[in-house]
């Protein structure tokens, strides 16, 4: 039974890169309290570590993209959610569509550094100065950010030589301090941990964005969820939780079925000839000849079947809707080879009329 102590939450990597999600866990799990748990998911499609607008933009999509997934996948309520990207790719889009708190590196660093006063911020790529600077004036932040230090590695670098990244780290640090501020945040996922290491030369306060991010979730600073429940406002097309393979796949599998009805047909038969084997089941009798009688039939059912999914994809239609109707036309077609090969004929004709249904609604979707 869950407690009130007992608390879970998502950690979404919104670069594709498996290091950074590493980076992530191995700092901020062995500070997790008694009875909280940490999931984390790494994005699906984007940059490998995202490091301009561009990149931003697909981040967005593909952070709102796992926590669809995830949610798909766990039905359980979670406590909180973490955008582990220094630049909260989808914080609002996420945040509307949740029902629990969101919140990002950035947001959590700001929410820390806030309580001291002015802060400035230490992070790996030039091309992040502006979009910090937006990001933070519109979160609110934007007249307490007094510095934006930009080392020229990018935090993907940073990442893959920590002696190189403390000692330029260090000295950015030192420079964003003397720019007058109470608190240095020292940004990015790839930057996790380093700010231990570089604390006793920064005459200010320094905050790891991954160890804010956490303590915000965990202290309940971040702002509340807007909802009760999970929900998009707006209908997405072809961007379900559920992935391409499940509506191809049936595919696959309806374009075999007549291979197993002829392994059926010919299985353990001493007499079998296969120098003629058409001629050879010609003159089969029992459910030999009904193996084969339903193997025809596969391949007659087959074309209709596989163009209703090409059209209905090609039309746009939800795929998960798709993939329920394909995997129900294949449940339905091996109830009716079973049913064939058994001599079942009144089921048999039910488990083919139901087939039949699944591929004309693929047709009625793609209209």
């Amino acid at each position: 039974m869950k407690t009130s102590d007992d608390r879970t939450f998502l950690l979404i990597n919104p670069n594709t890169n498996a290091a950074t999600t590493q980076r992530l866990q191995d700092t901020l799990r062995p500070q997790l309290p008694a009875g909280v748990r940490l999931d984390v998911v790494t994005a699906s499609f984007g940059s490998h570590y995202i490091a301009c607008e561009s990149s931003h933009a697909v981040a967005a999509h593909a952070c709102l993209q796992s926590w669809a997934d995830y949610r798909l996948a766990h039905a359980g309520p979670i406590d909180g959610v973490l955008i582990g990207c220094f630049g909260d790719p989808g914080l609002f889009a996420m945040r509307e569509a949740s029902s629990c708190p969101v919140t990002g590196l950035a947001e959590a660093s700001f929410i820390l550094a806030a309580q001291r006063g002015a802060f400035a911020i230490v992070t790996g790529g030039e091309r992040w100065k502006p979009m910090l600077q937006r990001l933070a004036n519109a979160l609110g932040y934007g007249h307490l950010l007094r510095h934006i230090e930009t080392v020229i590695p990018s935090g993907a670098e940073l990442q893959a030589d920590p002696e190189m990244a403390l000692r330029c780290l260090g000295d950015a640090c030192k420079h964003a301090a003397a720019s007058g501020v109470e608190s240095v945040i020292l940004g990015g996922a790839g930057l996790a941990g380093y700010a231990e290491g570089l604390r006793h030369d920064c005459p200010v306060p320094l905050i790891d964005s991954a160890e804010a991010g956490l303590q915000v979730l965990l202290n309940r600073l971040a702002p509340p969820a807007p909802q009760p429940k999970d929900g998009f406002y707006a209908q997405w097309r072809n961007m379900t939780a559920m992935p391409l393979y499940d509506a191809i796949l049936p595919v696959l599998i309806a374009g075999l079925l007549p291979i197993v009805c002829a392994g059926v047909a010919k299985w353990g038969a001493k007499s079998y000839d296969n120098r003629q084997p058409r001629e050879w089941l010609a003159h089969q009798e029992g459910y030999r000849a009904r193996a084969d009688a339903a193997q025809q039939n596969s391949f007659e059912a087959f074309p209709f079947f596989a163009a209703g999914v090409v059209l209905a994809l090609m039309s746009e239609v939800e795929i998960d809707d798709v993939s329920a109707c394909g995997w129900f036309f294949v449940v339905m077609r091996l109830a009716y080879i079973y049913c064939y090969v058994t001599g079942r004929a009144t089921a048999r004709s039910i488990c083919w009329a139901l087939a039949l249904a699944a591929v004309l609604r693929l047709y009625v979707l793609a209209l």
